[in-house]
């Protein structure tokens, strides 16, 4: 069997392909932190001091979070509807229920750090709630970019 140069260069590229970090969060274009109200994840800058920032961890191309001052199994994972219109969204705590069409595992992130879905950099930002939409069909809400900021 040949190793070629196009075959090393192949499995270099895959071996340094962008990969979630373990823990991050997220910033919106304009440089607004995401922040969530335990049940969506939310830009409005006016509500920085109710809501709490959305501090993820990923494994496996899975995101979850967990509430602050909540005991570690009470993590919720983060969703997306495939194929659809509709709000970012975090599961219930203690919860196995996943609601119909919502797809856990599928995010990853570009070479140049936003968050995707699916492959896709495709998220809206709805005007009049400030939640994160993920835009799996043709949508009027306009599109936002979702840079991944790691904590350490």
């Amino acid at each position: 069997m040949k190793f070629t140069i196009a075959a090393a260069s192949s499995f270099i590229a895959a071996a340094l392909a962008a990969t979630l970090p373990e823990a991050f969060t997220l910033v919106a274009d304009g440089g607004n932190t995401v922040l969530t109200d335990n049940t969506h994840a939310i830009v409005d800058a006016s509500q920085a001091n109710k809501l709490k920032i959305l501090r993820l961890k990923s494994a496996n191309g899975a995101i979850t979070f967990l509430q602050e001052g909540q005991q570690p199994n009470s993590l919720q994972s983060f969703y997306a509807i495939k194929d659809d219109v509709q709000p970012l969204g975090l599961t219930s705590p203690h919860s196995a229920v996943i609601p119909s069409g919502a797809v856990l595992n599928a995010w990853g992130v570009t070479d140049d750090g936003y968050l995707t879905f699916n492959g896709e950099n495709s998220f809206g930002l709805s005007a009049d709630n400030k939640e994160i939409y993920y835009l799996g069909k043709d949508s009027d809400i306009p599109k936002v970019s979702l840079w991944v900021k790691e904590l350490k």
